[in-house]
This record gives structure tokens, sequence and C-alpha cells, in this order.
């Protein structure tokens, strides 16, 4: 199967190209998702932006109420915690399109990592997963 390339096409192509500006997109090999990092000035504009595509937030104090996919996906990644954030929006066709927000701590930086995860396990082949890179141009 190849990567979904509607809705969540359209989701991935807003967050790009409203944040051209602040935002440049690498792939992160170590979790196979698209990457930017930030400064906390542009803390705000960033997660406004994402929040007009993926409007769910999870944290360390609600992503056990999450579905099973999302925690799948928070586990992948090693855990949420306090002051990372997970946005994620409705599934379309089993697949959940999410940006994982993870402050550095220096009070500096800020990274983004946006991807989407099929709830079906056997469907996330690598050519699958890395269907983001298409989304994001890299």
């Amino acid at each position: 199967m190849t990567a979904p390339n509607t809705f969540i096409e359209k989701q991935c192509s807003s967050v790009r190209t409203s944040l051209t500006d602040i935002l440049a997109w690498k792939w992160d090999d170590r979790f196979g998702l698209a990457r930017a990092e930030f400064k906390v000035k542009d803390a705000d504009i960033v997660k406004d932006t994402i929040l007009k595509e993926l409007q769910t937030v999870w944290d360390h104090t609600t992503i056990a109420k999450a579905s099973g996919n999302i925690r799948k996906i928070v586990n992948s990644m090693g855990g949420i915690g306090k002051g990372q954030i997970l946005f994620s929006a409705e599934p379309e066709n089993s697949v959940t399109l999410f940006c994982a927000w993870w402050p550095w701590g220096d009070e500096e930086t800020v990274s983004v990592r946006i991807g989407f995860r099929h709830e079906d396990d056997s469907m996330n082949t690598p050519a699958f997963v890395s269907g983001v890179r298409k989304f994001f141009g890299i």
C-alpha cells in the first residue's frame, strides 16, 4: 500500500506551506518522520498552524486516555515527557496523522516531527510511512 494521498496530503501541505518562512524540513532516519527545528520565539505561530490541521492534543497527563494507535505512536518515539506534546488528527481510512512537539530543554529550540501511522501494524511498511517525505518535499 502506498501512503495516503487525500485529506492527509492536504493537511501536510497546509502545514508545510504555512510555515515555509520558519521551518526547513528534513528527514529523521531514527523515527522515519519529517523533522524541523525552530526557535521558541516562533512557537506560537508553529503551534497555531499545527492545531489548524491536527486538533487533538496529548501530553503526559492525558496520553493514557488515547486510542491504541496513538499510544503506539508515542511508544515508538520513546514515550511522552513533561513539556512534550503529540498533536493528532482524526484518522482517515484507519490512518492517523500526528506531530510530536519536543522542546530541547535549552529554552531556545523546539523540534517537531510529523508522520502518519496505520491502525493495522502490518500496513506500516517503510514505503507507506515514508510517504510523508513526498508531502514535505524531502
